[in-house]
């Protein structure tokens, strides 16, 4: 840090992450002294200090507050901000910065065991200029520090992923927001109740994630697009959430929700008729199948050989990616799927569809999205 603050003291970006695989030398690790010498960076912009923990569960253990309560103090111009893997830091810190810089558009804040609701103590009293928050994994924060955000009129992105104290409440309180686009309640505990009087509000999602909420049926999916949001949401992942069943995706479709990114594995109680619903769905100008460009349908259990003849065409003209799983089809079956359908990505070993390798992917041809066959052509033209 120090050579990085010496040598470019004009630097506007600086993005650091690594990724351990071992637990690293105490004497080589990040300290609060080298988070200190990035306050001479007087001109950054954008800051990203990162450890992921996918391999190796390591953090920080020489970074305290000191360091960012005086890193705050000097770079006044800060608009973006990234921590993760932190685990002494406390809501002192994250009070400081929220609190010192006037132009903070973007705070995202990893695996901290530490932060709680006080960091948002009085939120309302600040002049907020946030438009996207990330709380991943702060498992202290509840539906009190959501209630505060809710301030934050401006907020078009809402990341809560893994903050398990936060329920029906702290959903409620975020329905007035009506700039928030993309919202992520992976793991949350929310209700049907929620998702209701959630549906009824006014905010224009665009991308919704419920992954996880084990609380949420098929109720609370029709009550969610039951009001504004089915003329906004694009994108919606419903993975793991072991309750819904195939009446979810009839409610989804029945709602008109022109969907371009749906997931729904390891939902056990998904099977053929959402398959013949999603194909059989049309919008003016796109076909059977409708706007779908994404289906991630790995370990649904309730799938048979039935529903693959329905990904032929003419159905689902715009899907370029497809998560399966071997349980449900044969390798012969794939192989026929895929030279039928050459621009159809096809992943089959259980891989999230935005995080593939190629060598799991069928008919892996660059560019991705940009690919148009003729029946898509037709249908453009036409």
């Amino acid at each position: 840090m120090l050579l990085i603050s010496q040598n470019m003291p004009h630097l506007l970006d600086l993005e650091l992450q690594d990724q351990p695989s071992e637990e690293p030398l105490l004497a080589f690790d990040l300290t609060t002294t080298g988070i200190q010498h990035l306050g001479a960076l007087s001109n950054l912009q954008r800051l990203v200090l990162v450890r992921n923990q996918d391999y190796y569960c390591s953090t920080f253990k020489r970074v305290e507050d000191l360091g960012f309560l005086l890193l705050a103090e000097r770079c006044r111009k800060l608009e973006m901000i990234r921590m993760g893997g932190f685990s002494r830091i406390s809501d002192a810190t994250c009070r400081q910065i929220l609190h010192s810089f006037p132009k903070l558009q973007t705070f995202e804040l990893l695996k901290s065991p530490r932060v709680t609701d006080l960091t948002f103590r009085d939120f309302s009293a600040v002049p907020i200029t946030l438009v996207s928050i990330t709380l991943a994994s702060c498992r202290l924060i509840s539906d009190f520090a959501v209630r505060e955000l809710s301030y934050c009129k401006n907020l078009e992105s809402l990341n809560l992923k893994g903050c398990k104290c936060v329920g029906d409440g702290g959903l409620t309180a975020i329905t007035g927001l009506s700039k928030l686009k993309t919202l992520n309640l992976s793991g949350l505990d929310i209700s049907d109740k929620g998702l209701i009087t959630f549906g009824k509000g006014r905010t224009p999602l665009v991308s919704l994630s419920l992954r996880g909420c084990q609380r949420v049926s098929d109720a609370g999916i029709a009550g969610l697009v039951a009001g504004s949001i089915s003329h906004t949401l694009e994108c919606i992942d419903l993975s793991n959430v072991s309750s819904l069943t195939d009446r979810a995706v009839l409610e989804l479709i029945h709602s008109g929700v022109q969907i371009v990114d749906l997931r729904l594995r390891d939902c056990v109680g998904i099977g053929d008729s959402s398959v013949i619903a999603l194909a059989s769905m049309t919008f003016k100008g796109c076909g059977f199948g409708g706007t779908l460009r994404l289906l991630d349908l790995w370990n649904c259990k309730g799938l048979t050989l039935l529903s693959f003849g329905w990904f032929k065409k003419p159905y689902f003209p715009r899907l370029r990616w497809l998560g399966l799983g071997w349980n449900s089809v044969s390798k012969s079956v794939l192989d026929s799927l895929s030279q039928g359908r050459p621009y159809l990505r096809i992943l089959d070993h259980g891989h999230e569809l935005d995080g593939y390798a190629a060598e799991e992917v069928y008919n892996c041809r660059p560019p991705f999205y940009e690919e148009e066959d003729e029946l898509e052509r037709w249908l453009r033209v036409g």
